[in-house]
């Protein structure tokens, strides 16, 4: 097993913020999307940004975390959320002196 990081997240009809969710992640050495039955285009954004897709039943959310995990190839996992993920994306926007006054 290798130590690097993995990021994984759940997303359902997320065309409008998985690209953005995904490029905050872009630190992470592997990503994997679990893909919910989304009925716009979530999954090949997901796909064409790099992230590795996997279609998931809803089975609540740390059961379904847990089922993305198995078999990842990476010693540690970050469990990621979009909205969190595009808050990381804002954050590092902002120039450093404004970060440390």
């Amino acid at each position: 097993m290798s130590d690097k990081l993995t990021a994984v997240l759940i997303a359902r009809n997320a065309e409008r913020t998985i690209s953005q969710c995904l490029k905050a992640l872009a630190f992470c050495d592997h990503v994997i999307v679990g893909e919910n039955e989304s009925s716009d285009q979530t999954a090949q954004l997901a796909q064409a940004a790099g992230a590795e897709v996997r279609s998931v039943n809803w089975e609540g959310y740390g059961k379904t975390k847990n089922r993305l995990i198995v078999g990842q190839r990476n010693k540690y996992v970050l469990h990621a959320g979009l909205k969190s993920a595009v808050m990381l994306l804002a954050h590092s926007a902002i120039p450093s002196p404004a970060r440390f006054p």
